[in-house]
């Protein structure tokens, strides 16, 4: 069975182990540091999932007031990133997650949940509209080396 409840600073270094698998481009340490932060914030918010007392998934979301992509009404809740181990996909864990942070959004008066993937993870853009998200838009970010 898997419960979903709101994360404590104990449960810091199982969440940041998953988070690395989430975002590989980042280290240990700056993860360690970007979730520790979490729990000092009155907007920001962390829910996991918890089976047989190890963390197997999590959701981070956080309270926008302005400058968000995609997002015309402030504040609005932002879904910052959910992992769900391979093992408990498919399962409903990863909606369960986002539903914890769509009752978090009513508690901080908040009318909308938005999120962001990039534009190849067809896996991840699957899962938001199946679970009730609309594409606001798209953006592609350009960069050229100068020599």
């Amino acid at each position: 069975m898997i419960k979903i409840r709101k994360a404590t600073k104990k449960d810091l270094n199982q969440i940041v182990n998953l988070a690395l698998k989430l975002w590989l481009n980042h280290s240990q340490e700056e993860l360690e540091k970007e979730f520790a932060n979490l729990f000092n914030k009155k907007y920001k918010i962390i829910f996991i999932a918890v089976s047989s007392n190890k963390i197997v998934g999590f959701a981070t979301a956080s309270i926008k007031r302005s400058n968000t992509s995609g997002v015309t009404i402030y504040p609005t809740d932002y879904l910052e990133g959910v992992y769900v181990e391979p093992e408990f996909r498919k399962k409903n864990v990863a909606k369960q997650l986002v539903l914890g942070a769509e009752k978090w959004v009513k508690l901080n008066n908040c009318k909308f949940l938005a999120s962001d993937t990039e534009l190849k993870n067809l896996i991840s853009q699957k899962f938001h509209k199946k679970i009730g998200f609309k594409e606001t838009k798209r953006l592609v970010f350009f960069q050229k080396r100068i020599k």
